[in-house]
């Protein structure tokens, strides 16, 4: 059962995409840790995965210049990492 927070987290995340992959690209990086963010149950775990998602996202935001959908992914993704970093 998800905790309040988990599944308002959940609701309102971001669509992440789930294309194939040879490798692993710095955009599935942060879609990655960020979904172990969002998945982690265990407090102290996800508090370190919180900030390691939360620091591929800042990553990936200063490395592109896409003012289009995978900047809105990455602009909601903080919201919910700020979120989570909070209630922690």
């Amino acid at each position: 059962m998800l905790t309040r927070a988990a599944s308002i987290v959940v609701r309102f995340a971001p669509q992440l995409s789930s294309h194939g992959r040879e490798a692993v690209t710095m955009k599935d990086d942060w879609e990655q840790k960020y979904r172990a963010a969002l998945m982690e149950r265990n407090p102290a775990l996800q508090q370190l995965r919180v900030e390691d998602a939360y620091q591929a996202v800042i990553r990936r935001m200063n490395e592109t210049d896409d003012n289009g959908d995978e900047q809105h992914k990455l602009e909601r993704a903080i919201d919910m990492l700020s979120l989570l970093r909070n209630r922690i």
